[in-house]
């Protein structure tokens, strides 16, 4: 990222987008050592920059200009990074760094909830996670009615009576299956943020041949808050009223944010013969934002409602990448050039039991509230790539030793494959017993479901519920693929070969005519 923000005319936003011309990566590609570089983000089309440390990289090309042997996405620019082949020395190296912000580091008032005890790594320990029944798509939820909390004789042969005892035991088993959750935010002073970066690199031999090592894993965990957000909403209304822009929603903020950002790389390069090398090169990347949001204010647009919105979200993301590449150069065959590489990628989005507890006056289930009841999501998104390219590069001097050129032309195939799917869980409690106190008291372990065992009266089992799952229980999910096949070919000369060669034509037509 410091690189890429050098480089006239390109710009690095949150210290690892690249924006090239004042286009966002939407419009800009990213390569590694000209493969596309997949983001672990499926709102961001490229990847972050910091994941790879300086040390390992040979150079940065940004193109601003296409020709046809760049990516077809090709719009703003390309970033193309080069790894290195064979470390110019032997070194190692351990760099440390640590930060402190006013307005975060020891803030009492920081925005938090009880986490995983992996959280560090940025990885959830299982903890968020589902259980896999609520996965079934044909998983039938059932609807809490009256009937459900009356006695039920578990003896009786009527329809209706063996319905609602089976439908109780059904929607007790679930609620409690998907076990307890906060639902709002704590305070809790964060430490310093931190960093770390170990590298280390080697050229030796093997078979009489140079083979050269690079290793790598950067590490940084960092804290950021404020408690003095504005939020506003507005409707935009006919030309000529005076109120063109009528406020909708109006809220204060408050917000902290946990992130965690670290990469394990290696790269290795054999050198064949003098003119012949191959490399491998292997990446992984996880990435972690952690955060706990509050918003009061008012709904003007429903009834002046008087809002507490509470949001606790944890997003995993990781990248694995193993690229193979091989450089040949055949000096008996007029200096052709043939360069090949073929990479495997996988990227995932986990977005693990997020949670909402919106409420009006401290009570949920109210017209205009979204969502209207206390709710619990889960995404998940996994893609697997293949990105396979093989380039010709012949040299050719037209017009003597004094000007060079070259004619190229090569092969290019990319495959995806992607899975998403994603669940939604909402709570409710009995209409006679509504909830208007501490949402993180909301769901605690003896709150799940009903009383257990529920109260029986001899041939009459009553459930005491507390909290059910309330229907409908979104379920989304998708698959997709993607195919790019390519071919091009190109011929490079340089300017003065095109006007010397111009003007040939032209005498040449002279001649003739």
């Amino acid at each position: 990222g410091d690189i890429v923000a050098r480089v006239s005319g390109a710009t690095v936003v949150e210290g690892k987008y690249a924006v090239i011309r004042g286009l966002t990566d939407r419009y800009s590609a990213a390569t590694l050592n000209g493969a596309e570089l997949p983001s672990a983000d499926p709102y961001r089309r490229s990847a972050s920059l910091d994941m790879f440390p300086a040390k390992i990289i040979d150079r940065v090309t940004v193109t601003k200009t296409f020709t046809p042997d760049q990516p077809g996405s090709f719009t703003g620019g390309n970033i193309n990074i080069v790894t290195k082949s064979f470390p110019d020395r032997p070194f190692a190296s351990v760099e440390f760094g640590a930060a402190y912000n006013t307005q975060t580091t020891g803030n009492d008032d920081y925005l938090t909830y009880n986490r995983g005890r992996t959280d560090w790594l940025g990885m959830d320990d299982g903890s968020r996670q589902l259980a896999e029944d609520f996965w079934d798509f044909t998983l039938n939820l059932p609807t809490y009615r009256s009937q459900l909390g009356r006695p039920i004789n578990f003896t009786s042969t009527s329809p209706a009576v063996r319905r609602n005892l089976a439908d109780a035991a059904e929607l007790e088993r679930l609620t409690e299956l998907a076990g307890p959750a906060q639902f709002g935010p704590t305070r809790n002073a964060p430490p310093p943020a931190h960093s770390f970066v170990a590298a280390a690199g080697d050229t030796t031999h093997f078979l009489g041949r140079p083979v050269g090592v690079f290793l790598s894993v950067p590490y940084a965990h960092s804290y950021a808050f404020y408690d003095n957000g504005v939020v506003t909403r507005v409707n935009y209304n006919e030309v000529g009223n005076p109120d063109l822009l009528e406020q909708d929603k109006a809220f204060t903020e408050a917000k902290g944010t946990e992130e965690v950002n670290w990469a394990a790389t290696t790269t290795l390069a054999y050198q064949l013969l003098p003119d012949q090398q191959v490399g491998y090169t292997f990446i992984y990347n996880q990435y972690s934002e952690d955060s706990a949001r509050i918003r009061r204010g008012q709904d003007y647009y429903n009834m002046n409602l008087n809002l507490t919105l509470n949001r606790l979200q944890f997003i995993e993301r990781s990248l694995l990448s193993h690229q193979f590449k091989g450089e040949h150069l055949f000096q008996g065959v007029a200096g052709l050039r043939a360069d090949w590489l073929a990479t495997f990628t996988q990227t995932t989005q986990d977005e693990p039991d997020t949670r909402f507890y919106h409420v009006n006056n401290g009570q949920f289930n109210i017209s205009g509230l979204d969502p209207k009841f206390p709710t619990r999501y889960w995404r998940e998104l996994e893609e697997n790539s293949r990105n396979l390219r093989l380039d010709f590069t012949l040299p050719f001097r037209p017009y003597g030793d004094a000007t060079d050129a070259q004619f190229k032309f090569g092969l290019f195939s990319n495959e995806a494959e992607r899975n998403y799917r994603e669940r939604s869980l909402s709570y409710n409690t009995p209409a006679d017993r509504p909830w208007a106190g501490d949402p993180n008291a909301f769901l605690t372990r003896d709150r799940l479901g009903a009383a257990n065992p529920p109260t029986t009266n001899g041939n009459f089992v009553t459930y005491a519920w507390r909290t059910f799952l309330q229907p409908p229980s979104d379920v989304s999910f998708y698959t997709g693929e993607s195919q790019v096949p390519a071919t091009y070919a190109m011929l490079e000369l340089p300017v003065g070969t095109i006007a010397a060669t111009a003007t040939q034509v032209g005498d040449l037509l002279k001649f003739q005519d």
